[in-house]
């Protein structure tokens, strides 16, 4: 499976760009995909730095930086 896999499933949680067509800041778009692996673990703390940079990752990975 690749890394991106997450973004054909669930591709309304981390929008690059917001509904007026700006650009979504990096910093927004990751914290919103480590809030979704948040919700997908039920809501399980202290994992806060895991879901922040597996967020970052999939992001970095998913816009090429």
């Amino acid at each position: 499976m690749n890394n991106n896999s997450s973004f054909t499933l669930f591709p309304d949680t981390c929008p690059t760009v917001d509904t007026s067509g700006a650009e979504v800041p990096l910093p927004e778009q990751i914290s919103k995909r480590a809030y979704d692996f948040f919700e997908r673990r039920g809501r399980g703390h202290n994992h806060e730095v895991e879901d922040w940079l597996k967020a970052e990752h999939e992001i970095k990975h998913h816009l090429g930086l």
